[in-house]
């Protein structure tokens, strides 16, 4: 089936899920039908909300879980900006394709052939004609490769490790880091964002990407790709904060001041907190229940803070007469809230509640913080 059909096909099996109708009913309707046009549209659903990437893409419920966020794509892409680029493990190639923008060549590889037709459709759907599609393993691939300037690896791991480590990638990483020096030292490598730094021990910069707040993406750079010792990213604003050497001394206090904020969760994951909080004037760390926040006197402003201004530090059993006398309509809660308990916590919050306003309720045993998001 081509580009057209696929997606006319989807198309018709999203506006059915959306009327209410069965798989068994949709098989029915739609001359074609097949599981994986069905997995196609509810993907498609799915992206629609989350706008992970290119809505024109074709990408069932797999590609969609596992491929590369559209912001994340083009950060890199701009990062490893060059002549030729091998991207080895493209899947379904939303980095290839944001790599073909940026780059003169794109040597695109993969071992499934069905995601690589995904990616053909995917590269013609963007208007790009400068990536060489590779239906081969990896190393056998790189063999072939005479000469790049970067080599880019998005790794097969196992799921559900309960330590990831270098080990587990595949191919090796040992075999494929050998086969790719032959080609260039500069060398950019996803991995496992939950991966133990000490457990990499290359001489490498780590960058930890979030996008929208939340840890995406772990890369390691190599040869002159790389920077610094750490860095973090957020995206989609592209604000990025490194360290090299030492890190700095805790600043910490143990309560809120003027204002609250929740700390993006790459700078907390790639142990920056420290350099990160000294680096701004009138920072300070607060530990509140079993979390990390920032708090001062005056507002400060980056795309790695979520701020709120503190209205009320109380005890737990004083919140919900607060929130009443303070005419707040809605209560968000924060802190370590185990999930089958967030919604009975949020309802009983919000309970009797007339304003119009949202507070957010920041938890840690008996204290509680009544803050505004700013």
């Amino acid at each position: 089936m081509d580009y057209e059909k696929i997606l006319a096909a989807a198309a018709r099996i999203e506006d059915l899920v959306r009327g209410g109708l069965s798989k068994d009913m949709i098989k029915s309707c739609v001359k074609g039908f097949s599981d994986e046009l069905f997995s196609i549209a509810k993907a498609r659903m799915k992206n629609a909300k989350e706008r992970k990437i290119d809505p024109d893409f074709i990408f069932d419920e797999d590609d969609l879980r596992f491929c590369t966020n559209r912001h994340v794509a083009d950060y890199r892409a701009s990062r490893l900006k060059c002549g030729k680029i091998v991207d080895v493990g493209c899947g379904i190639g939303i980095q290839a394709i944001a790599f073909a923008k940026t780059c003169g060549r794109v040597i695109a590889i993969d071992t499934d052939v069905h995601r690589l037709e995904y990616a053909k459709m995917n590269a013609a759907a963007a208007g790009v004609d400068n990536i060489d599609f590779v239906h081969a393993d990896a190393l056998d691939a790189l063999a072939n490769v005479k000469k790049a300037d970067i080599i880019f690896w998005d790794p097969e791991r196992p799921e559900g490790e309960s330590e990831r480590t270098l080990d587990s990638l595949k191919p090796s990483f040992k075999e494929l880091f050998s086969a790719a020096q032959r080609i260039t030292a500069d060398m950019a490598v996803e991995l496992p964002p939950q991966m133990v730094r000490s457990k990499i021990g290359t001489d490498c910069e780590l960058e930890y990407i979030s996008v929208d707040s939340r840890l995406n993406r772990l890369v390691a750079y190599f040869g002159k790709l790389k920077k610094c010792e750490l860095s973090v990213v957020a995206l989609p604003s592209g604000e990025r904060f490194e360290q090299s050497g030492a890190a700095a001394k805790s600043r910490s206090v143990r309560e809120f001041s003027d204002y609250l904020y929740e700390v993006d969760a790459a700078v907390t994951k790639s142990g920056l907190l420290d350099s990160f909080v000294s680096s701004m004037k009138d920072a300070f760390i607060v530990f509140f229940g079993s979390k990390n926040y920032l708090t001062s006197k005056h507002l400060l402003t980056s795309a790695f803070l979520k701020p709120y201004k503190v209205a009320g530090i109380l005890h737990v059993d004083e919140v919900k007469d607060f929130l009443v006398k303070n005419k707040f309509g809605r209560a968000v809660p924060h802190g370590s809230i185990d999930e089958k308990e967030y919604s009975w916590l949020r309802r009983k919050l919000e309970c009797g509640l007339k304003g119009d306003s949202s507070a957010h309720v920041f938890l840690a045993g008996d204290d509680a913080v009544v803050a505004v998001k700013i």
